[in-house]
């Protein structure tokens, strides 16, 4: 008689093996991780550049209709120039941003229809509509849709979506002269973009691929200081929302180790131009670098070692500066 048929037993891992396993996905899990993070950083970064391009653009297509670049601010308050060439606004104007009066340009007029036109943005009948997020405004290396913040306004508070990108439109007296390209510091008006005035183009006669239109300011509305999010440091009066008419800033440069960016501190610990605060400072999350838009529409990138006095010549339009390579 022919032998029974034997099974053959079945055998499961043993917990070795299991373990060895675990750690060869590990490891791969490891060495995928941060090309996976290089890749993504990678796209944020180009979406970021191609946010301050479509910026650029807006720009020059509101001076083919206007014959310059737009107001870095229609403003009242003591903020802005009140003499000429800076008259303040006429007819009683409303307070409005650059970012608001860019949005028909990109392709975000329907909601800029909805305002009323002859009211303030902080009035009841506007506030509600500072709560849309506009993408192009947001980097999405610092975050996406949902980052607010809220102010007061006559007893009433407002709460908008914040913006990633913002205007120097000066160089602040009290910088650190020590760093500066030029002889003199230009303290006007003197960005590409002015509260209350449209900028001609030919009078960036520094030239318009090294005259900045609008810079990184990240990450608002926390506070960060050198990549960490810092609650040491007093916020200043600038709100980072996109409809604010405040949300320009001045160029003060920030103290590497503290993070101040207060221009009422000594000048001569404010050495450091980007990535060291976005408190109404050059701020980005691309690791090491921090993006711009140029006068003419190009981008461009800035190391975190970029001399501050390199980048008041990027904010100055007409200051006479030769700009070394950055």
């Amino acid at each position: 008689m022919p032998s029974p048929s034997r099974t053959s037993a079945r055998r499961g891992f043993t917990l070795i093996e299991l373990l060895v396993v675990i750690a060869i996905i590990a490891v791969l899990i490891g060495l995928l991780l941060p090309a996976v993070q290089k890749v993504r950083e990678a796209a944020a970064r180009t979406k970021c550049a191609n946010n301050l391009k479509q910026f650029g653009l807006a720009a020059h297509n509101y001076a083919s209709q206007a014959g310059g670049l737009p107001p870095a601010s229609i403003d009242f308050d003591s903020n802005a120039p009140s003499t000429l060439p800076f008259p303040a606004p006429q007819n009683g104007r409303p307070v409005r941003s650059v970012h608001f009066l860019l949005l028909p340009f990109i392709e975000q007029g329907n909601i800029q229809n909805k305002f009323d036109v002859t009211k303030d943005w902080r009035d009841a009948v506007n506030r509600d509509l500072v709560a849309n997020a506009i993408p192009i405004y947001l980097c999405p290396s610092a975050g996406g849709p949902g980052r607010t913040r809220s102010i007061t306004h006559n007893g009433a508070p407002i709460t908008g979506n914040v913006a990633d990108y913002m205007a120097i439109n000066r160089v602040r007296s009290g910088i650190n002269t020590a760093t500066l390209l030029s002889s003199s510091v230009n303290s006007s008006w003197n960005g590409a973009l002015q509260p209350n005035a449209e900028t001609k183009l030919e009078h960036v006669t520094d030239g318009t691929s090294n005259t900045a239109l609008l810079f990184e300011s990240a990450g608002g509305p926390q506070l960060y200081t050198n990549g960490k999010a810092d609650s040491s440091v007093a916020q200043t009066s600038d709100t980072q929302m996109w409809a604010d008419h405040r949300n320009y800033q001045n160029l003060d440069g920030c103290d590497p180790a503290t993070g101040n960016s207060d221009y009422t501190t000594p000048n001569t610990t404010r050495t450091k131009a980007v990535n060291c605060s976005n408190n109404a400072e050059i701020y980005a999350f691309h690791p090491g670098v921090a993006q711009f838009v140029r006068a003419d529409g190009s981008v461009a990138s800035l190391n975190e070692s970029t001399p501050l006095g390199v980048v008041a010549a990027l904010v100055t339009r007409s200051n006479g500066e030769v700009l070394p390579d950055y």
